[in-house]
């Protein structure tokens, strides 16, 4: 794909301490016609995936992506401050290197990149050349999708991991490295290549552990699960609010924790009427009718029937449970109307974390029970 660079790593810094290595091709650029550049990212995590040294996943989507995970271990915090590790769970960090699909060039774009790299000021030249800006959101899209199915699928073999859907703030709060290469529009995409590029800008570790020892990968059949359900299986929006409740209770934000575990669970209790019914029938139309019934009938009412009317009994989640949810869905409502008591205060200042807790963990169970039966 490059057989001459005109830069090979140039690496410098940028505001807000984010390092870009350019990979660019002379002959490309001075060529008549359009090409395409590969954006690549590559960043620290600050929490480990487990699935080997090093292991790939195409992720489909509204947001494409090659995602190359790699593991290695970090420095322990021991040897940093010269002291003896306590013997407690590693935490370990991942890399990863995303790579979006290409973008066309056309003879502008070139021409500007061409004037960017012979600016004193490359990073303020480039700001404004669109093809080479990265939304900050599309790599996080594809990420997020390789996370949620990664805490779906391996459950709780990872629970005590610390993963969560990655925010802004982790990927622009730490070094982040950008590659960009070039191409003919038919040209096919050497990945080992770009691996190959940003192998020599890695970051150095800035997530040490406090312990010794290491953390063992999970199944490879369970990674090829992972990359099955990337490239085939049907993405349910409610996991990713679910994970997002999870990652609340872990800060031990109760109240967003179930907000988040409500908006999943509905989420989910919709998809699960609506497939029920599609099935049944056998036409898409039933999707509709499903809607129609939930709106006509209250969710109430629905969260109550659904147990005994499309679940198998021993996927039924209890009257206790049903009846937690329902709580639960009350108090959302509270706080989104603004209910106030007689005394004018706000109703949710009332609610302790004990009131809150065992609520959002029926929210889950429920969830769960439609989780198992819908397709994966």
């Amino acid at each position: 794909m490059i057989k001459k660079p005109l830069i090979t790593f140039d690496a410098y810094s940028q505001k807000g301490g984010i390092e870009e290595v350019r990979f660019l091709c002379e002959e490309l650029l001075a060529e008549q016609g359009p090409i395409q550049v590969v954006n690549s990212m590559f960043y620290r995590l600050p929490f480990r995936l487990r699935v080997g040294a090093r292991a790939v996943f195409d992720v489909n989507g509204v947001i494409p992506a090659r995602i190359v995970v790699i593991n290695s271990v970090d420095v322990p915090i021991a040897e940093v401050e010269g002291r003896v590790p306590k013997i407690t769970h590693p935490e370990l960090a991942s890399d990863v290197l995303i790579t979006l699909n290409p973008v066309t060039l056309d003879d502008n774009a070139k021409a500007s990149i061409v004037t960017a790299l012979n600016d004193p000021d490359y990073t303020k030249a480039a700001a404004g050349i669109h093809p080479l800006n990265i939304h900050p959101e599309d790599p996080l899209k594809a990420l997020n999708s390789l996370i949620v199915s990664y805490k779906v699928l391996c459950g709780k073999e990872v629970q005590s991991d610390r993963v969560r859907r990655v925010l802004r703030k982790d990927i622009f709060g730490a070094p982040m490295y950008k590659l960009h290469m070039f191409k003919h529009r038919h040209d096919a995409i050497d990945y080992n290549k770009i691996e190959e590029g940003i192998e020599g800008a890695r970051p150095n570790s800035t997530i040490p552990f406090d312990g010794v020892g290491s953390m063992h990968d999970i199944d490879v059949d369970m990674i090829a699960k992972v990359r099955k359900r990337l490239n085939h299986g049907t993405e349910y929006v409610f996991y990713s609010m679910a994970i997002q409740a999870e990652d609340y209770m872990r800060q031990t934000d109760f109240m967003n924790a179930l907000l988040y575990s409500v908006i999943a669970f509905e989420n989910a209790h919709a998809e699960f009427v609506e497939h029920v019914a599609e099935t049944k029938a056998g036409c898409s139309k039933a999707r509709k009718w499903a809607q129609n019934l939930i709106r006509e009938a209250g969710v109430s009412a629905m969260i109550r029937l659904t147990p005994y009317l499309f679940m198998d009994a021993e996927n039924r989640p209890s009257d206790t449970t049903v009846k937690s949810v329902i709580r639960a869905i009350q108090i959302r409502n509270e706080l989104a109307h603004a209910k106030r008591d007689n005394q004018r205060n706000l109703k949710i200042d009332s609610y302790k974390s004990n009131d809150l807790i065992p609520l959002v963990e029926a929210v889950f169970n429920y969830i769960n029970a439609i989780a198992r039966q819908l397709p994966d």
